[in-house]
């Protein structure tokens, strides 16, 4: 169906299939190229696929698709799944992991991101991302006005299936983020948060009638509420460059999962600049 085109919906489509079908356990490596070649005219290797699935061409194409596209038994919700296997596989590639993933292990790293990701339904771990930095800053605590570190989870992109009920229903897809309302974090986020951001941590709010997890004042363990510290005036929200400059970052340890939604503004822009991401 789609040998021969070059057109980025049709790539984006073809590289998605292979990669599920890898993860599925449905095409060894050398068969995924072959397809690849035969439908595409391309020579990729698998790490090419996801490459390309990871960029801002093939999730532009996918997240064209209408709503109600399938192929193969597969929807664009599936086909979505695969860009954030691939983000995450990228994202250890360029070092967040510490190495490459080899060629031999490919298979299986993708089996354990989607597991990750998706495992139990996807109903848990609805946020994800490719990577993530901490921003750590100060303010005054509202109880007992001691200064008090406070820090905010800022990611580069993600993907977030909270309000994907139905077959037809999609992700939201997007750009710099930070985190609010914080339910859930996977394991080794959390773990990275509790050694060098000890401070937000779960705390359960009567303001917000919810449990999530929260910045607390260092002397009194007063709850600093997301909308304290990243309202209006808060120390993230920055109305200047110089002011984002200020904030203290600390680059994660890999791709992140969680349990959240997503605050966007132009300020996240510079955060990335600094990164180089």
């Amino acid at each position: 169906m789609h040998k021969g085109l070059a057109n980025a919906g049709a790539k984006a489509v073809v590289a998605a299939h292979a990669l599920l079908d890898i993860a599925n356990g449905a095409l060894l490596q050398e068969e995924a190229e072959a397809r690849l070649r035969t439908q595409l005219g391309l020579h990729w290797s698998v790490l090419t696929c996801i490459q390309y699935l990871s960029g801002k061409e093939a999730v532009g194409a996918l997240k064209a698709l209408p709503d109600e596209w399938s192929e193969h038994g597969r929807t664009k919700l599936d086909l979505l799944q695969a860009v954030v296997m691939a983000l995450a596989v990228v994202s250890e590639a360029r070092g967040s992991r510490g190495g490459k993933v080899s060629g031999s292990k490919l298979a299986l790293r993708l089996q354990e991101v989607r597991a990750t990701a998706f495992g139990g339904g996807g109903v848990e771990l609805t946020f994800t991302a490719p990577s993530y930095a901490l921003l750590n800053s100060s303010t005054s605590c509202w109880k007992c006005g001691e200064r008090t570190p406070v820090t905010s989870v800022w990611v580069p992109s993600f993907v977030d299936f909270a309000d994907v009920e139905e077959p037809e229903d999609v992700p939201e897809v997007g750009g710099v983020a930070t985190l609010r309302g914080i339910q859930d974090l996977d394991d080794q986020v959390a773990a990275h948060v509790r050694q060098v951001a000890p401070w937000l941590k779960l705390g359960h709010s009567e303001t917000a009638q919810a449990t999530y997890w929260v910045n607390h004042c260092h002397h009194c363990d007063a709850l600093q509420g997301d909308y304290f510290v990243m309202g209006v005036n808060g120390p993230f929200s920055p109305q200047f460059h110089v002011e984002a400059d200020a904030l203290e970052l600390i680059p994660g340890r890999g791709p992140l999962h969680a349990h959240a939604s997503a605050a966007q503004s132009g300020w996240m822009d510079w955060i990335a600049e600094r990164l180089a991401v």
